[in-house]
């Protein structure tokens, strides 16, 4: 009976070892899982667009991890395609395979980008040009031309909600986020022009109710910014403030409710937007308004911005800037006279016009600007003028007769030159500069 017992108390024993040994495995089985679900979960990225997956985007995204914190970049021809963009090498006015040049279109703007730079350059029928500055400045990889979260998102007009390690990227177009919020908050009637949805990236909608306008936060519940209450209402993206219109007459409102300028002008145009200056027309005169809704020229002038249509190859993208830092005006004489950025005077209304558009020589187009001199050309009646950004005249001991470029073929760069007392040959400008240590 002794003997039965111990051998039975043996069988126990192992078998309870058994079990010990089980439960152990099995636990070091469940710790594995855990750390190879831990593991999979961060090494598998997962990138979205409008909530639907794209994660073939981790092949051609960038992850730049030289500096203290790794930076995030997307190549933007690419990236173009699943954003319903077009997008070309090179530059938009000029066409060339120019690898350090590119720019993107949709029905609406088109954005370029150069290789380095730090600002984005926008060309929309509602505001003209835009200059957009942009984080870190734009990298090229294999000829390809990148940017960062920052940079689409300003490029591409959306949103971009990533973790700190770029394993979760969820990026939002601007048409899913309106229809998103609208239907959230039952807005029913909300803007929907181009410029006016951009709103929502900034977390606000223009709402439309019994024909009046007004704007709500929806980062607060749809709370109210702007009552509904005006005739019209108009989001300016490059400033982030609101262009309103009551009573017939326009002013301008920040999204904090300040009036910025008030509601006493028949037009206003945002004509600089690094420096937030306004254009304003009152009784078919225009003057400027400053970033802090001062007036800096009274609205006494028949023309503010140059005819710049002809003047394509040139380069000259903004009437209203020259070389972004003459401004050019007309007085009621028809005369031009120019002021700088900061609205001081730099010449008399004195000049019958603003460039040449006129020559013999073949193959040549007109010149408004030479932008690596920094000079804009002029005239008195029929003679051309070299005028400096500080308003300073260049003296040349001849009449110029007129003043042309050519597109070098092979630099593909442009070439200045200018005939004087109505004679054939052609002199070169940039060389008659250095020649004067210009």
């Amino acid at each position: 009976m002794e003997l039965y017992d111990e051998k039975s108390n043996n069988a126990n024993s192992k078998k309870t070892k058994i079990i010990g040994i089980c439960i152990v495995i099995l636990i070091i089985l469940m710790i594995l899982i855990m750390f190879a679900i831990v593991y999979l979960k961060n090494s598998i990225r997962t990138i979205q667009i409008d909530s639907k997956e794209k994660n073939e985007l981790e092949q051609i995204i960038y992850i730049n991890e030289t500096g203290d914190t790794p930076e995030l970049y997307f190549p933007i021809i690419k990236m173009a395609k699943y954003l319903k963009y077009e997008a070309f090498s090179g530059d938009y006015k000029n066409k060339s395979e120019d690898k350090t040049k590119c720019y993107i279109t949709n029905e609406k703007e088109i954005t370029s980008f150069i290789k380095d730079s730090n600002i984005l350059i926008k060309s929309t029928n509602e505001f003209g040009i835009e200059y957009i500055n942009i984080d870190k400045p734009i990298l090229s990889i294999n000829e390809e031309l990148y940017i960062t979260i920052d940079g689409l998102q300003k490029a591409f007009n959306l949103t971009v909600d990533c973790d700190e390690r770029f394993k979760d990227i969820r990026i939002y177009t601007m048409d899913y986020l309106i229809d998103y919020y609208a239907k959230q908050f039952k807005i029913k009637q909300y803007l929907k022009s181009f410029s006016n949805k951009k709103a929502v990236l900034e977390g606000m909608i223009i709402k439309k109710e019994d024909n009046k306008y007004g704007v709500v936060d929806i980062n607060k519940k749809a709370q109210t910014i702007l009552e509904t209450k005006y005739e019209q209402i108009e989001f300016l993206p490059t400033t982030s403030n609101f262009l309103v219109k009551s009573n017939g007459k326009y002013g301008v409102v920040e999204k904090d409710t300040t009036i910025k300028i008030k509601m006493l002008y028949d037009e206003i145009k945002v004509i600089d937007n690094l420096n937030e200056i306004y254009l304003v027309k009152q009784n078919d005169t225009y003057g400027l308004i400053n970033k802090e809704g001062k007036v800096i020229l009274e609205p006494e002038y028949k023309q503010i911005g140059a005819n710049i249509e002809k003047y394509e190859v040139n380069g000259v993208i903004n009437k209203y800037i020259l070389l972004d830092k003459m401004i050019p005006i007309k007085n009621e004489d028809e005369l031009w006279g120019f002021f700088n950025i900061e609205t001081q005077k730099l010449t008399g209304f004195k000049y019958t016009g603003i460039g040449c558009d006129k020559s013999s020589a073949n193959n040549a187009y007109p010149v408004m600007v030479i932008p690596d001199h920094e000079i804009i050309v002029v005239n008195k009646g029929k003679n051309y003028i070299l005028l400096t950004v500080e308003g300073e005249e260049l003296i040349i001991n001849d009449t110029i007769n007129s003043i042309y470029l050519k597109l070098d073929s092979e630099t593909e760069q442009n070439e200045f030159f200018m005939t004087v007392d109505g004679g054939e040959k052609a002199i070169d400008i940039k060389e008659w500069l250095t020649s004067i240590d210009r």
